[in-house]
């Protein structure tokens, strides 16, 4: 409530994930030639980070960890382990190149005699989905253990194919980052579109006024230009609504349907979904 009132709109998705360590097996492991290893935290603090700075452009709402990020992320303080085991790690490998990670904890349990385990914190991130195939891998089969949790993980992960049994994954969606745009021109002209196009945009800024006006904006995938107009709206809708479309993730009509866009022109809204849309969901790694 208190994020929409002063026009912040929900900008990435993520979902908690929680499969039975017996159901989850992958039917497609993926293509991979390389090789998954054991590192300790010493070796975390420099092989981690460029693999995420490799990956982090290819995904909308994804931001880099700057050094001082990095440290926070990595000094694994006993008072966030809620009684789990400090962090292991492990890196995979493609002809001597580090191009994955996942760190986790193990959250130990037993009753009766029997391990109820948990991998637990999970933090996975491949250079492509064979590489996190890989790892994912590692994570099922960790002995001791009876379930593993993510808290983390994009809406369209391709794990959930890989699944022998898809539907014992257990999937809570959430939001993520909020996003506030202050200065429209600028940010609609510096991201690329779905597919060519041109709309008129009359945006409402209940809160400090900073995003109102009517705008157009032509672009495509090799850039846009965003400035003022006083040419009549093929689209109206509120700083919130805006938000939530720059990231690609909101649903174009669902937004209409809920009464935050409004539809002027015949064919607008459909051009705003070819436009606003992007291959990959919007996903922050960033936890803050």
């Amino acid at each position: 409530i208190i994020y929409g009132r002063f026009g912040y709109g929900v900008g990435t998705y993520s979902e908690r994930w929680s499969i039975d360590r017996s159901r989850a097996g992958l039917e497609r492991p993926g293509a991979n030639s390389g090789r998954v290893r054991a590192i300790d935290s010493e070796h975390a603090g420099k092989l981690l980070p460029p693999v995420l700075e490799r990956v982090v452009g290819q995904r909308p709402g994804m931001i880099r960890r700057t050094e001082s990020m990095w440290e926070l992320r990595l000094s694994d303080p006993e008072h966030w382990r809620f009684g789990a085991t400090p962090y292991f790690y492990a890196v995979h490998e493609t002809a001597g190149t580090v191009d994955g990670y996942v760190m986790y904890r193990i959250r130990r349990d037993w009753k009766d005699g029997f391990p109820q385990s948990a991998v637990a914190d999970i933090e996975l991130i491949g250079a492509n989905s064979d590489v996190e195939a890989a790892l994912w891998n590692l994570c099922f089969n960790i002995d001791l253990t009876e379930s593993i949790e993510a808290w983390n993980r994009p809406v369209d992960d391709p794990i959930w194919w890989r699944l022998a049994d898809p539907r014992r994954l257990r999937r809570t969606p959430r939001d993520g980052l909020w996003i506030r745009i202050v200065d429209v021109p600028k940010v609609l002209s510096q991201r690329r579109y779905m597919t060519e196009g041109k709309l008129t945009l009359e945006v409402d800024d209940e809160f400090g006024g900073w995003a109102a006006g009517r705008f157009s904006v032509e672009g495509g995938a090799d850039g846009a230009s965003c400035k003022p107009t006083a040419s009549e709206p093929d689209l109206s809708l509120d700083a919130p609504a805006l938000a939530s479309l720059y990231m690609g993730g909101a649903n174009v009509y669902s937004l209409a349907a809920a009464g935050r866009i409004r539809e002027h022109r015949t064919g607008a809204l459909q051009r705003a979904a070819f436009m606003f849309g992007w291959p990959l969901a919007p996903w922050c790694i960033q936890d803050f």
